[in-house]
């Protein structure tokens, strides 16, 4: 695969213009070789960005053809995940949903399409509950797993069979 790619507005640290040119020629240099891309698309920390990520993004993303890939450590709306899924990417879901106190968020986390849904963990960061302050490992990814069984009501074994077969594919 390509990436981790994307566009990254929180800190400000590089001109949005040059992620953009970054980020087509990721694009472009995977399409070339049929990979797939890890896109990170994270907004700005204030209103201060002139577009938010996500808005750059699609249209970026809509003027090519063939894309495939994963939405990693995916943070973000509802209307955000539903644009991904429509396109044929994957939803990456990490850590961060086991200890999240946005509650849009755990809605997004119910309703994403289970032949959507990646687990991942962003090893080593966004370690899952119950080990927050530890380096996250490979292992972890079973804490994601289980808290996301429970909080959409899915079968362990089958919400970890369909994960690692999106993960295949």
């Amino acid at each position: 695969a390509v990436g981790e790619c994307g566009l990254d507005y929180y800190y400000g640290h590089s001109p949005q213009a040059e992620q953009e040119a970054v980020l087509r020629f990721q694009i472009e240099l995977a399409l070339e070789h049929g990979l797939p891309l890890s896109f990170h698309v994270r907004d700005a920390s204030s209103a201060e960005q002139e577009h938010d990520a996500f808005h750059d993004f699609w249209r970026i993303f809509d003027s090519y053809r063939g894309i495939r890939g994963v939405l990693h450590s995916f943070t973000d709306n509802q209307a955000n995940m539903e644009r991904a899924v429509e396109r044929g990417l994957y939803i990456g879901v990490n850590g961060i949903a086991t200890f999240t106190k946005d509650e849009a968020q755990l809605v997004t986390y119910r309703t994403i399409p289970q032949h959507s849904l990646l687990l991942e963990t962003d090893a080593p960061f966004l370690t899952p509950k119950p080990f927050r302050g530890t380096i996250c490992e490979p292992k972890h990814v079973v804490q994601t797993a289980e808290f996301l069984a429970g909080l959409r009501g899915e079968n362990l074994e089958q919400l970890a069979a369909v994960t690692a077969s999106n993960a295949k594919e």
